[in-house]
């Protein structure tokens, strides 16, 4: 595995920090290279992070993964803790971005193969890094790491432990497998040389002999035998042979012979029916032209049926167009007779309008003056609504002076009170900030303390380390062997034997203790710091007398203001007042504007009522003058009525004439261009019943037909053409067929004859 790029957020002492491909390559350039640093710097921090990526567990045993969250990510909301580790394996690129779980967000994982998402799952993930590397968690951190304090593990474990760690590190299992098949198989040679040494003894009880000589020989004598017998079987087979293919020659005689009489009967059965399928052959022939013919037969039914019904439909066309002839005369002499009144009617009408005219005028006339008198009223209305608008502006102008004036004074004491607080805040900042330097001093010192103390330990503890492996090497030293540290072949001053695994264990202890207490310590001092640098932002420029003096002066003058102010204030926070204050003068400015433009409104609509009033007066005048001489409303409407009725009668008349010769003549025009179009189709039909006839009388001609009747009988017939030319065909096959096999029968037994006769004659 070969690491290609690490990025921490939020872990051990690091906010965010990464390690590039470079660095990376610096490193494995340079074979051997040291981490350095002070404690609690960050350099278990590094491989931390590496092992979390990869199996979401601590180096440490015990350690939970999220007390590695940073303590300084308390103060930066914005980072989240994550790890993200890149590496190549195998010619592969793996990366893997892990993140523990921090506030109410549960741990997430995601692993990458060649930049493509391959899993979310936890044990998904799991198992593949277990594939990769070949070692889980426990195991990596045994043979690629040596936390602080845990090497020792690696030489304390017990045997079978420390067996499958080398056995997976070393593959030696290749060697264990071997082991166990060598130990199979000498086991399996064993049981079959057992089992050799069984069957040997089954055999000579079998053949009841008392050795393998005396079997051997009595073998020998049984094979000669064999010999002499399989000689005589070759002998009497041989003769047998013989015999049994001149049977079969005589069989084969016989046969040929029997197929003869049978080939003959069969021909002359076949000549005697030769004559019926010649002249079935004659009617084939005969089906097959008329079925050819089929086409120019159903086509001649088909125009001749077409072309009576086509001349029927003509006959009914032509009765059709004389109707409509006959009642286009009567209604054409109608519609004349009508005409005649035409000027009559025209007549009419102008007296209609000229009444509907007058009938409008009165119509007018009364619809005027109740608009007159309904225009009074409004105008009246208005006016009273004009004076109280004009009252209601003037209170609310008065209304809106007096909360400005108000709203001004409580802002001076808002901005007053804000000063007076600002004061208090910076007071007592200057307080906590002296209060802070001799603690910030006080820790500073006891830091130092600890990090001096934390290295007397760790100077204590590989002390006891190396006396504890000098110790665990004394318990093989002897006397005329080397010694493997030094090389020295006599012992005169062995360790002595203590519990130095007990005090290494106690020491480590402590140094987790002083360590743990140090971050704290450290964290303390770096939050001092950040609070003292903040007051000193905030203090900057600020004398703490002249503040003092501010606040006195600010206490007079709120003194000074009546107390329902103050109480207000009280009940109220200065922005809610503002708000009140700025509302309610919205309000009021809203509500002003709102009449100030109904002012307006009602001012123009009062002009434009005088306007129309003055407007209607005139109108109303001069109709006066022009009714003057006019018939009464009753008159007028029964005069209008009958008049109105006269004339539409004459119209309604007039538009059916119309309207039912405009559709006669359309009707003819339809009907004679159907007659024109029927009389062209039958020309066509015609035309293709000749086509079709002429081959029909032709088949007449030539005598396979005496009349067009006779088609009808021979139609039925068609469906047995392909019976028929199967018949006729299977049975001039099977005739020259039989011919065939009766002539190479007979020309068989002649043969056989001649090579028969003087096996007949040995017989």
């Amino acid at each position: 595995m070969k690491p290609l790029y690490l990025s921490i957020k939020g872990f051990g002492p690091y906010l965010k920090t990464e390690i590039n491909e470079e660095d990376f390559k610096f490193l494995t350039e340079n074979k051997l290279f040291l981490i350095s640093g002070e404690i609690g710097a960050g350099k278990t921090t590094i491989f931390d992070a590496i092992v979390y990526a990869l199996y979401g567990e601590s180096t440490i045993e015990g350690r939970n993964p999220s007390d590695l969250i940073s303590h300084f990510i308390k103060n930066k909301p914005n980072i989240i803790p994550e790890i993200n580790f890149k590496f190549f394996l195998d010619g592969k690129t793996y990366q893997i971005i892990r993140r523990p779980s921090f506030r109410g967000r549960a741990e997430n994982v995601s692993l990458w193969i060649e930049n493509k998402l391959f899993s979310v799952k936890k044990e998904e993930i799991k198992t593949k890094i277990k594939e990769l590397i070949g070692l889980d968690a426990k195991q990596f951190k045994k043979v690629f790491l040596i936390p602080q304090g845990e090497y020792r593990k690696i030489l304390i474990a017990k045997k079978e432990e420390r067996e499958g760690l080398l056995e997976t590190i070393f593959e030696t299992s290749l060697f264990s497998n071997l082991e166990d098949f060598l130990k199979n198989k000498l086991k399996d040679l064993k049981d079959l040389y057992q089992s050799l040494n069984k069957r040997e003894e089954d055999l000579k009880n079998i053949a009841q002999v008392p050795s393998f000589e005396e079997l051997k020989e009595r073998i020998r004598e049984l094979e000669k035998k064999q010999k002499d017998l399989k000689e005589e079987i070759i002998f009497l087979t041989s003769k047998k042979e013989k015999i049994e293919r001149k049977l079969k020659e005589l069989e084969q005689i016989l046969q040929l012979y029997e197929k003869i009489k049978e080939l003959s009967e069969k021909l002359e059965n076949l000549k005697k029916k030769e004559g019926e399928f010649q002249a079935k052959k004659e009617l084939l022939k005969k089906l097959k032209t008329l079925k050819e013919n089929l086409i120019f037969y159903e086509n001649f039914k088909k125009l001749k049926f077409e072309l009576k019904e086509n001349y029927k439909k003509k006959r009914d066309l032509l009765n059709s167009l004389d109707k409509l002839k006959e009642r286009l005369e009567l209604l054409d002499s109608e519609l004349k007779k009508l005409s005649q009144r035409e000027k009559e009617i025209e007549e009419k009408k102008k007296e209609l309008q000229n009444l509907k005219t007058l009938e409008t005028r009165l119509e007018e006339k009364e619809i005027l003056q109740k608009k007159l008198n309904q225009i009074t009223y409004l105008y009246k209305r208005d006016l009273e609504e004009l004076e109280n608008i004009q009252k209601k502006i003037n209170s609310l102008k008065n209304e809106i002076e007096k909360s400005f004036e108000e709203k001004d004074r409580f802002n001076r004491i808002i901005i007053l009170l804000k000063e007076k607080e600002k004061i208090i805040e910076l007071l007592k900042a200057f307080e906590e900030y002296e209060e802070l330097i001799p603690e910030v001093k006080n820790t500073e010192e006891e830091i130092k303390n600890l990090t001096n103390y934390c290295e007397k330990l760790e100077k204590l503890k590989e002390d006891l380390e190396i006396k504890n492996r000098a110790q665990y090497l004394a318990k093989f030293l002897k006397e005329g062997k080397p010694c493997p540290v030094c090389g020295s072949t006599s012992h005169p001053h062995p360790i002595k034997a203590e519990n130095f695994l007990q005090r290494l264990k106690e020491v480590e202890k402590e140094i987790l203790e002083k360590k743990k207490n140090l971050e704290k310590k450290k964290e303390r001092f770096y939050i001092l710091k950040t609070k003292i640098e903040n007051f000193e932002k905030i203090l900057q420029n600020k004398d703490k007398n002249l503040l003092y003096e501010n606040y006195k002066n600010i206490e007079n003058e709120l003194s000074n203001l009546p107390k329902d102010y103050l109480e207000k204030l009280m009940e109220n926070k200065a922005e809610n007042i503002n708000l009140l204050w700025g509302s309610k003068i919205k309000n009021l400015k809203s509500e002003l504007n709102f009449f100030e433009n109904k002012e307006i409104e009602k001012k123009k609509n009062l002009e434009k009522l005088k306007n129309e009033e003055i407007t209607i007066r005139e109108r109303l005048n001069i109709m006066e003058e022009f009714l003057k001489t006019s018939p009464s409303s009753e008159n007028l409407k029964f005069k209008i009525n009958f008049l109105e009725k006269e004339i539409k009668d004459w119209e309604d008349k007039k538009r059916f004439l119309e309207k039912e010769i405009s559709f006669l003549n359309e009707e003819k025009i339809k009907t004679e261009t159907q007659l024109k179009n029927k009389e062209e189709y039958i020309k066509k039909i015609i035309k293709d019943y000749k086509k079709n006839i002429f081959p029909l009388i032709n088949l007449k001609r030539i005598g396979l037909l005496s009349s067009m009747s006779d088609f009808e009988s021979y139609l039925s017939m068609f469906d047995q053409i392909e019976i028929m030319e199967r018949d006729i065909q299977g049975f001039f096959y099977e005739l020259e067929g039989t011919q065939r096999d009766l002539k190479k029968t007979k020309d068989d037994w002649k043969s056989m004859l001649k090579i028969g006769k003087p096996l007949l004659i040995n017989l």
